[in-house]
């Protein structure tokens, strides 16, 4: 049977907090996140989280860390909302209006060597048509930047989101059933909210199609 710890023991501290504390504020996937907590915080061993780095902000709210999760979101947001409305106001009329002064059909499907000669030469005479060309790739690469950021130190900022929750509610010494209570309301994952990021996200995308 899966061992729902993942090999921790439920005494095991993870800073001054048992495993088993730990998981009932986690619920969801404990047998990945709490040995990822406990190689973090005793032998300084960190995981690379795919799911914080493909979901980026969206898996920091889905985790319920919701100041820097909507602070993410809203720059990766930001950031494809600039690549998409620059790629289609600018990058692609210039793009075809480039190809057809070099004598080029933009519908076809590839270049020859003299017409791309040529598409570079006309692009170094001007290096302000290169940059806006080349705008939107960069738009893209800061995305992926800021995904692979967040999915190197996805586990280590999930581990301190938690740390951090269960020293609150300590502070606060509710009554031990009420304690429990709160370790779910407070833990655990939020659904609704990744799916309504989820809708905006294909708004996003699909909205240039109709302008």
């Amino acid at each position: 049977a899966l061992d729902p710890l993942g090999g921790v023991g439920p005494d095991e501290l993870i800073d001054d907090i048992p495993a088993a504390e730990m998981a009932k504020l986690i619920q969801t996937n404990t047998a990945y996140y709490l040995p990822a907590f406990r190689n973090l915080k005793n032998y300084k061993r960190n995981r690379f989280n795919f799911c914080a780095f493909l979901f980026s902000g969206g898996w920091m709210i889905y985790r319920k860390q919701y100041k820097l999760g909507a602070v993410i979101t809203a720059i990766v947001f930001a950031l494809f909302i600039a690549y998409t409305y620059i790629s289609t106001v600018y990058t692609l009329p210039l793009l075809n209006d480039l190809l057809i002064q070099v004598g080029v059909d933009p519908q076809a499907t590839g270049l020859s060597n003299e017409q791309m000669m040529a598409l570079t030469e006309l692009l170094s005479e001007n290096p302000q048509q290169m940059f806006m060309l080349l705008l939107p790739t960069l738009f893209l690469g800061a995305i992926l930047i800021i995904m692979i950021i967040i999915g190197i130190c996805g586990n280590r900022l999930y581990m301190n989101h938690c740390i951090k929750t269960i020293h609150t509610l300590r502070e606060e010494n509710p009554p031990a059933a009420e304690y429990n209570v709160q370790l779910q309301t407070r833990g655990n994952v939020n659904v609704p909210a990744v799916i309504c990021l989820l809708i905006c996200y294909m708004i996003i995308t699909w909205l240039p199609r109709f302008l």
